[in-house]
């Protein structure tokens, strides 16, 4: 949001400027990997929600900045960013987005509120793929979850018969709006992957970091489940359960082959 706004002065950024500069961020997990299309998407869309704001994309030059409508709305209201707006005098968009970056003009409780709500709804996927962590033993059909070694709140679920058959598990990932599901996979074999993949009900895999092929179910409903204000685990556990039990019909294909 930072970058947006502090382009927004001289006509905006590209989606292609903020991923460079993303790859060098010190704030990047993830090894220098670029922000992917859909995420960029779904974090665009998350801080318009957030911040009370359109984020607009120039048709000509491809150049996103923040567009916001100022509301006459009772306080009670208003969102966090337009009572900070309602706080300084009518000055250009471009002034008050920087007070409200820099801290100008902001009364320091309010600044102190608006800290303390970016902290938390940023530790929000963190405490849910914790929660979902600590209830994994009530999945039926899986034996094993751990922490994924590569991306950060996402929790990697199997059974490890299913695995030594398969070389396949589940890796689901939280985020503050959405959970993925995806099947993961080591088999280096291409056809088999794919074959492999499609039996369980997945599409063609994506290698990612340490080599594993990502696989999103071929029925969208399934990839993802999003939710309003906190996950339901409940619904979370069945999911995994459903895609466990997809996992258990590829481990029978693969004791017949091997009878």
């Amino acid at each position: 949001m930072n970058e947006i706004v502090q382009a927004s002065a001289n006509g905006g950024i590209t989606r292609d400027d903020m991923n460079k500069k993303w790859v060098n961020s010190c704030k990047n997990d993830y090894d220098g990997e670029p922000i992917t299309e859909r995420t960029f998407y779904r974090i665009k869309a998350n801080l318009e929600e957030l911040f009370g704001c359109k984020i607009v994309c120039a048709p000509t030059s491809k150049k996103y900045s923040v567009n916001i409508n100022d509301a006459d709305n009772d306080r009670n209201n208003l969102t966090l960013l337009e009572i900070l707006l309602r706080k300084v005098n009518r000055t250009s968009v471009n002034q008050i987005l920087q007070m409200l970056m820099t801290g100008n003009d902001v009364p320091a409780d309010d600044m102190r509120a608006a800290r303390d709500l970016a902290a938390a709804v940023s530790r929000l996927p963190q405490t849910y793929s914790e929660e979902f962590f600590m209830r994994a033993h009530d999945i039926k059909g899986a034996d094993k979850a751990e922490p994924d070694e590569y991306y950060r709140n996402y929790i990697c679920v199997w059974n490890d018969s299913i695995y030594h058959l398969t070389w396949q598990w589940l890796s689901i990932g939280f985020y503050d709006n959405e959970i993925c599901f995806y099947l993961v996979t080591n088999e280096g074999d291409q056809s088999e992957r794919s074959r492999k993949a499609a039996e369980a009900g997945f599409g063609e895999g994506i290698r990612y970091r340490g080599g594993y092929y990502w696989h999103e179910p071929i029925e969208p409903a399934l990839f993802t489940m999003p939710f309003e204000t906190k996950p339901d685990m409940d619904k979370v556990i069945r999911r995994a359960e459903l895609l466990i039990r997809r996992l258990e019909k590829v481990q029978s294909s693969e004791k017949k082959i091997h009878q």
